[in-house]
């Protein structure tokens, strides 16, 4: 699991995604809002997956205080996406409400949690997983990085590419 931002706009980070990641990157999102809501008991619909020990559940669990809403915006840009690539929209209007839900008790940080350096780091992990389709879109990353693409695409393994980019907390 892994969620992709290498732009700070959350359209343009579901613009360039090739069509399979596009469409895992949306199933993703909504199993992180889903344990986020569960973990936070807007919803008494347990997940099928405990993600607590996760990286990038940590990441947008944000020490308690969840980047819900920007996570959400993120789903709403990738659905959208697929809406425009004649893929299956989902409907999102049950989160509206679950999000609405939440105890004022918790704190929600509705910044979007996307330094450069975060964003530049998932636009080389992007390039290692499929260089062919990305160059184009991240050309002056590419460029830059080229010596630390070609490194990180021998070991094939996202967790090592987040790890090594610093991704993950």
């Amino acid at each position: 699991m892994q969620t992709y931002l290498p732009h700070k706009n959350f359209r343009k980070c579901a613009e360039v995604l090739d069509d399979t990641l596009l469409l895992r990157q949306r199933k993703n999102a909504q199993e992180l809002i889903d344990f986020i809501l569960w973990k936070v008991n807007a919803t008494e619909v347990k997940p099928k997956k405990d993600l607590t020990m996760h990286p990038i559940f940590q990441y947008w669990w944000n020490k308690g205080a969840p980047f819900i809403k920007p996570l959400y915006r993120y789903l709403e840009a990738l659905n959208f996406e697929c809406f425009n690539r004649k893929f299956k929209k989902v409907e999102l209007r049950k989160y509206i409400k679950m999000i609405d839900n939440i105890p004022k008790s918790i704190h929600i940080d509705g910044r979007i949690p996307t330094p450069t350096r975060i964003t530049r780091g998932y636009r080389i992990v992007l390039l290692c997983l499929n260089e062919e389709f990305y160059k184009e879109h991240f050309y002056v990353t590419y460029l830059k990085f080229k010596k630390d693409i070609d490194k990180l695409k021998k070991s094939k393994e996202e967790f090592k590419f987040a790890k090594y980019m610093g991704l993950h907390r």
